[in-house]
């Protein structure tokens, strides 16, 4: 049963290879793509010889298994999703890029948690920079009205004739 993986074997060490080089990355033998040997199920059981690097490691004909299992990882998906939000609503500057990061990944599951990651970070940090302005405006409004007193109180005593003074209230 051949299928195309996008992969090559190597004709002299059986070593799996990207099919778009030209020599083996294991042994540095030429690797045919014009014809197109692609990976088959069990590569190193069909190109088993004896004295090749698969037997350094323990391998035989017999051990090799015919297919590899893929094991699906286990849980609630929905637990990423979550800690994704959280994350993105306290931390959006932190969960941005983040998010990033897990949309570069071929995982279509990990893709999804980035994507939930970036558009909810995008939301909190509207809401982050708002929350800001409206901070430094109450705080700055305040900050004029507690000293606007004492502004003008220097302002008054310099400008009333005190003469040398340096502007220090006291002086």
């Amino acid at each position: 049963m051949t299928q195309r993986t996008g992969r090559i074997t190597c004709p002299k060490c059986g070593a799996n290879n990207f099919d778009s080089v030209t020599t083996c990355w294991k042994c540095g033998a030429q690797v045919n793509t014009s014809t197109g040997s692609h990976v088959q199920a069990s590569p190193a059981a069909a190109s088993y010889t004896p004295g090749a690097p698969a037997a350094q490691y323990g391998y035989t004909p017999e051990r090799i298994p015919s297919q590899v299992q893929m094991s699906q990882p286990t849980g609630d998906p929905n637990v990423a999703n979550r800690a994704a939000i959280w994350l993105a609503l306290t931390l959006p500057f932190i969960g941005l890029p983040a998010g990033w990061l897990f949309m570069m990944v071929e995982d279509q599951r990990k893709q999804r948690v980035g994507r939930i990651c970036v558009m909810w970070s995008l939301i909190a940090l509207v809401f982050h920079i708002l929350f800001t302005v409206i901070l430094l405006k109450s705080a700055t409004s305040g900050l004029v009205s507690a000293l606007g007193p004492l502004i003008n109180s220097m302002a008054s005593k310099q400008a009333g004739g005190s003469g040398a003074g340096s502007g220090i209230p006291g002086d």
